[in-house]
């Protein structure tokens, strides 16, 4: 058996987790490990992660800087899942022996940058050689010990939502970039395409008030997110979103696409959180999300359940197929980026 015959979660869940599961800091499967440092009332949070090709640079830029900025965020953005305050970033960099020296200070002066948005410092790391740029890093935070978010404490009637960003905005981007490259992107459409944000701000201040039951972040698109979270809290969530849920400007790529607009918007890439609300604190989250300018978008709610998604349809709830990247699969980002973002952007998203 190859890995491939099995895909990344199976790989996870079924081969590599009980191995470690005895000796793992904090939650196993979690965005963020967590250990917890006795006789203070602090954890300290601790992610790795590897390798992505920015998608400006699959689209034509042949900028480094991009690859540094990216692992950062990807980084970050676990640590964001949490709710931990970020402290330092360390990277192991793989190059190549014949790329051109401002090429290499480029890509360190994107994570130089990323480290300066989130005010974190640069704990340094190493560089080796290799046959292709490879950004390998670790973040670290700290969270309060009372205030631990996991992939596995949704419980029944939480409301699901998704936090910072407009869904499907980055694949507005993308499409349009796609279609009339690069240069036909303003300054804002670039952005969102080349320097993603990881929502830490939102989410540290959402953590303060234990509005939060469960949380992982949107690296692989929302229905994936949304699965992390089902298979560890053992339950299901029911969409109840319509049309009014979606943003104009990502109807009007869906529709300039010839796209399904929910296709779209379950997209990854713009680095949201997809979260549980306590039921009971729902209300209370509304407000302090208008009051303190936090954007979020109501996708649902939990019921108990073996882990599946149902969207609404004008026959009540039906089974969602879970259309998401998953490593080890044919039609993974890591594999063939073209054909992830069709499979995402055009499968049905019904059985």
């Amino acid at each position: 058996m190859h890995i491939d015959d099995i895909g990344e979660i199976n790989l996870l869940e079924k081969y590599i987790f009980p191995i470690i599961k005895d000796n793992y800091a904090g939650n196993i499967g979690d965005d963020a490990a967590n250990l917890e440092i006795e006789g203070v009332d602090l954890s300290i949070i601790v992610t790795t992660d590897g390798p992505i090709k920015p998608m400006v640079n699959l689209l034509g830029s042949d900028d480094y800087y991009y690859y540094g900025w990216l692992n950062v965020v990807v980084n970050v953005s676990d640590l964001a899942a949490v709710a931990a305050k970020p402290l330092c970033y360390s990277s192991s960099i793989m190059l190549p022996e014949k790329m051109q020296v401002e090429d290499v200070q480029r890509l360190f002066e994107g994570i130089n940058d990323a480290c300066k948005e989130y005010n974190i410092k640069n704990a340094g790391g190493n560089i080796k050689r290799a046959e292709r740029v490879e950004c390998h890093g670790t973040a670290v935070g700290i969270a309060g010990k009372n205030r631990k978010i996991s992939r596995s404490t949704c419980k029944e009637d939480d409301i699901i939502v998704s936090i910072g960003s407009i869904n499907g905005l980055f694949g507005h981007c993308l499409l349009k970039a796609q279609k009339f490259g690069l240069k036909s992107l303003d300054e804002k459409e670039f952005e969102c395409l080349s320097r993603p944000r990881a929502k830490v701000k939102e989410m540290m201040l959402l953590g303060e008030k234990n509005f939060l039951s469960a949380a992982t972040d949107n690296s692989d698109g929302i229905l994936g997110s949304i699965q992390n979270i089902c298979r560890a809290s053992n339950c299901s969530v029911y969409l109840d979103l319509d049309l009014n849920s979606i943003s104009q400007i990502v109807k009007d790529a869906s529709k300039n696409n010839d796209l399904n607009p929910f296709n779209l918007f379950f997209f990854w890439g713009d680095w949201q959180i997809i979260s549980s609300i306590h039921q009971e604190k729902w209300e209370d989250f509304k407000k302090f999300c208008h009051n303190n300018k936090i954007l979020f978008t109501r996708l649902g709610f939990a019921k108990k359940g073996d882990g599946s998604i149902f969207g609404k349809t004008a026959d009540g709830f039906s089974k969602m197929k879970i259309l998401r990247n998953e490593n080890f699969t044919s039609n993974s980002f890591n594999s063939n980026y073209e054909r992830n973002i069709n499979y995402l952007l055009k499968e049905n998203l019904f059985y």
